[in-house]
């Protein structure tokens, strides 16, 4: 198999080489930012969480866990607590 990253084409061909070898690919689908711009707080990180979900059924929420993010760590309780509160569960992806 041949993949380019600019190809039009390249994701299907990457997806196919993957699926047949019983690979899988999960991507995020929430975005709060907390490594895109300039540095947010967590109210601005909890903000952005709350446009990015949207009345999304399923959620891979990407947030980031290295020096420097601390305000990361400080907005998950309360990102956590309204997945809960919404009904959401958490599960290992496997």
């Amino acid at each position: 198999m041949t993949w380019q990253r600019n190809d039009p084409n390249g994701m299907e061909v990457l997806d196919k080489a993957l699926r047949d070898k019983d690979y899988h690919q999960i991507d995020w689908n929430v975005l709060p930012k907390d490594a895109e711009g300039a540095p947010k707080n967590a109210e601005q990180l909890i903000s952005e969480f709350m446009r990015n979900m949207g009345n999304r059924e399923k959620a891979v929420v990407l947030m980031h866990d290295t020096y420097g993010k601390e305000e990361t760590a400080k907005a998950l309780p309360e990102i956590i607590s309204y997945l809960k509160k919404q009904g959401y569960e958490f599960k290992t992806i496997k």
